[in-house]
């Protein structure tokens, strides 16, 4: 790179260019080479280039500045983000407010839900238990023990499915800030399923929830 760069300074910049022979007769512009023979390879080696110092040095300067930009965090991340907040399931049929609960855990419930009114609320009729089967939905923690590892990932959840009235281990991903992925499975990440949601900045409550 910085061979192909003074090149490059040498043509531009007539001042600085001096022709020469080389022990081949090959002409070189700017520097005089010489060549040391190792085998089938050639080492050049640049004598003459004090005059391009300063320019190799601001070059080199700027590949560094360069290099170190491309892997500054310019652009938000999902890291910077917080998974607290409301999300659209996938279905858009239920809103989720996620919020911190316990030590540095994360819990969440229903705050939104399609099928529900004052009149006729959503219950947790598929539930095994009979005494909870008559349970408004509306408000009920149904996932919880979800702990950040501060790069968007948030693991050791479990989460409670109203449909299979059942209870599955449960891992969370912020894919960017406005989109939450949901991972359910049973005994190994490999034996489950995703889903993904999306942010909302607000929702009307369920009625369970209105003051």
């Amino acid at each position: 790179m910085v061979e192909h760069d003074l090149a490059k300074v040498g043509v531009a910049s007539s001042s600085l260019v001096t022709r020469s022979t080389g022990p081949t007769g090959t002409i070189h512009n700017g520097f005089t080479p010489k060549r040391v023979l190792t085998g089938r390879r050639f080492c050049f080696i640049l004598t003459q280039f004090s005059d391009w110092r300063p320019v190799i040095v601001f070059r080199f300067v700027g590949l560094i500045l360069l290099f170190a930009l491309s892997f500054s965090p310019l652009s938000v991340s999902a890291q910077d983000h917080s998974v607290s907040g409301l999300w659209r399931t996938e279905d858009k049929e239920g809103i989720v407010e996620i919020y911190p609960c316990d030590e540095q855990e994360y819990c969440g419930r229903f705050y939104w839900l399609q099928d529900d009114s004052a009149e006729n609320p959503s219950l947790d009729e598929n539930n095994p238990n009979l005494e909870q089967k008559n349970r408004p939905l509306c408000g009920l923690t149904f996932m919880g023990g979800f702990s950040g590892d501060g790069n968007g990932a948030y693991t050791g959840g479990w989460i409670y499915s109203i449909r299979h009235g059942a209870t599955f281990s449960a891992s969370l991903h912020l894919v960017d800030a406005d989109t939450l992925e949901l991972h359910g499975f049973v005994f190994i990440p490999w034996l489950g399923g995703s889903q993904r949601w999306t942010r909302v900045s607000s929702a009307q409550a369920c009625h369970g929830l209105r003051p």
